[in-house]
């Protein structure tokens, strides 16, 4: 790995994990009860990140904005330590540096972004269509 890469990677985990403590300082802030939730910085692998009863109640009391958000930064760091980042999960080109600057979490290039969007919708608007459906 050439030394500008490196460098480009560890901008971007340092941005990832800086966002990354926002979400878990805003959380805390939330957390009426006084407890103290500890997350470690980062996970030895995505088993002890599911099965933490301390994440499932963090990931609970996030809004689905930042749960998103928080689960898309896991994994992007997760693909750092692995070498992947910057590659698209779905068609394997690399993402373009000025979307990795923009959404330095972001695991797809723009065109496969968008045919998963595009089923996204398609799916909830059949699921709102079977329960309109079902109401009658």
């Amino acid at each position: 790995m050439s030394t500008g890469k490196k460098v480009q990677l560890q901008k971007y985990r340092q941005h990832l994990q800086k966002v990354r403590e926002e979400i878990i300082a805003k959380m805390q802030r939330a957390t009426s009860n006084g407890r103290e939730v500890r997350i470690s910085a980062e996970p030895s692998d995505s088993g002890d990140l599911a099965l933490s009863s301390y994440m499932k109640e963090f990931l609970y009391k996030l809004n689905e904005v930042e749960r998103c958000r928080f689960l898309e930064i896991e994994t992007a760091l997760e693909r750092i330590r692995e070498g992947s980042y910057g590659q698209c999960v779905d068609c394997g080109s690399p993402l373009p540096i000025k979307r990795l600057e923009v959404l330095p979490w972001a695991s797809r290039c723009t065109a496969c972004q968008e045919k998963l969007e595009q089923l996204q919708q398609e799916e909830e608007a059949e699921r709102g269509d079977q329960e309109e459906a079902a109401n009658f």
